[in-house]
């Protein structure tokens, strides 16, 4: 049977009604685009609210590869969607106790509940994660998407993902994902700088991406992994004292190759 044939059913967290299977009909990103339509749909209808009859705003709009490891990941089980809007991901901190779901990462943001916009570079951050384990095989429990305070300590959240596997909270990698190719390229112009300036206060240097330098100049991880849609870079880290320096490489490592 073809791939177009194929009825595919994504898991659903909590779901409060059964979640209808998506057929794949053209393409990945057909795909993810109707089944983030489907979740923003839920979402209104789990709130008892009209969902807004043009539907969900895609901007950037989806790359082929990104939509690919986002499907990925959703038919592997890394992830699911809520029918509140939130992932759930054996990749995320765990809950706190007494709570009923993960509520760290909203793939629909909102002012009030008439209005939600897509949380654009989520979806990027959930295919990057997932491509972490299905395409470089690294094992489940060593990537984390949105570190906390007991994976980075003081620098919690200071980077979108981690693969955590040296002594002393060090990690082989260390990943940022941003919506835009200029937002990436801002990002690695800045960490760039500060990595070079050396250890330093954000208040010294006004920029927007310090922390994500200072959080790989405390942990000193061996990689670091720039995302956006359309856009993967890699680079090794190599540091000299306080100070570090990014070199731009073919690509992350696969797992047991270092």
């Amino acid at each position: 049977m073809s791939p177009a044939a194929q009825s595919l059913q994504y898991p659903s967290s909590r779901s409060a009604v059964p979640f209808e299977p998506i057929h794949v009909l053209s393409s990945p990103v057909h795909d993810v685009e109707t089944y983030l339509n489907a979740r923003y749909r839920q979402v209104f209808q789990t709130l008892g609210v009209e969902a807004p009859a043009t539907g969900l705003k895609i901007a950037p709009l989806l790359d082929e590869r990104e939509a690919q490891d986002f499907l990925a990941g959703l038919r592997a089980g890394l992830f699911s969607i809520d029918d509140r809007g939130y992932a759930q991901s054996e990749l995320l901190p765990a809950s706190p106790a007494g709570q009923d779901r993960q509520k760290i990462f909203m793939m629909f943001w909102h002012t009030d509940a008439e209005k939600r916009v897509l949380f654009r570079e989520g979806v990027c951050q959930l295919a990057a994660a997932s491509a972490l384990v299905l395409e470089y095989g690294w094992p489940r429990d060593q990537v984390r998407l949105e570190p906390n305070k007991a994976d980075l300590g003081g620098y919690a959240y200071g980077v979108d993902l981690i693969v955590p596997d040296r002594p002393g909270g060090r990690g082989v990698i260390f990943g940022e994902v941003k919506a835009s190719a200029s937002a990436l390229a801002t990002l690695m112009s800045e960490i760039a700088a500060c990595g070079a300036q050396g250890e330093h206060d954000k208040s010294t240097c006004g920029r927007s991406q310090h922390p994500k330098a200072a959080v790989c100049l405390a942990k000193r991880p061996d990689f670091f992994w720039a995302v956006c849609p359309g856009t993967r870079k890699a680079f090794q880290i190599s540091f000299n004292d306080s100070a570090m320096a990014f070199v731009e490489t073919d690509d992350i490592p696969k797992f047991g190759a270092v």
